[in-house]
């Protein structure tokens, strides 16, 4: 299925015309990848929106992906960086699209983290989440229907996973989820330890209190 990437960039005063010459040439880049579709630029709107923004679409995940961690595209990004304040970027494809991808960086580098690490981070936040609703929650619902306390409870756990809890789990574990390059072994296995050991210490908390 098609997949797409919107990069949303703040330019430096004064650095617009290195930017747009940049663009082009990474636009460029991008239609040389398999699987590339379209490329869309919108510059800013005076009064309206002051940031450049990019739509870049990909006839599936893995093509996408392939384009988002390339050499070339790193390098590109790379080069620019002196150009922009700040640059955003959010991906559409993934296990779990709009918790991942979307990290705020000035690196701009997109990358979408392995499916497996998405699955670890959304368990060390939704567990403890889950728990403590159906601690303190629950016990409200219980007058009302299964399929309705049922509704409100995931109501509740997605609001604060995508607003408040994955959002603060990208900044936290920023640097395992896409690890800088020549760190991945040991920043892999670190935050792997990590994760674990928070399973280990939320299920050890529950079993107290329970």
């Amino acid at each position: 299925h098609v997949s797409g990437m919107v990069v949303s960039t703040r330019v430096k005063p004064g650095h617009e015309r290195e930017y747009r010459a940049w663009q082009q040439r990474i636009d460029a880049e991008a239609a040389r990848f398999p699987g590339f579709l379209s490329n869309e630029v919108f510059p800013p709107v005076p009064g309206l929106q002051d940031e450049w923004v990019v739509l870049a679409r990909f006839d599936s995940p893995e093509h996408l992906q392939g384009w988002l961690v390339s050499d070339v595209r790193k390098l590109l990004v790379e080069e620019a960086a002196r150009l922009w304040q700040e640059a955003r970027i959010a991906s559409f494809s993934g296990a779990f699209p709009g918790w991942f991808g979307a990290g705020s960086t000035t690196s701009g580098s997109g990358a979408l983290p392995p499916d497996w690490k998405q699955a670890m981070i959304v368990l060390l936040v939704l567990y403890p989440t889950v728990m403590l609703l159906a601690h303190f929650l629950s016990p409200s619902l219980d007058s009302l229907p299964l399929a309705v306390s049922m509704f409100i409870g995931n109501l509740a756990s997605v609001a604060l996973l995508t607003w408040l809890l994955m959002p603060l789990a990208n900044r936290v574990f920023g640097f395992w989820l896409t690890p800088t390059r020549g760190r991945g072994r040991l920043v892999e296995l670190r935050g792997i330890a990590v994760i674990v050991a928070g399973y280990a210490l939320a299920i050890a908390i529950f079993l107290a209190f329970h």
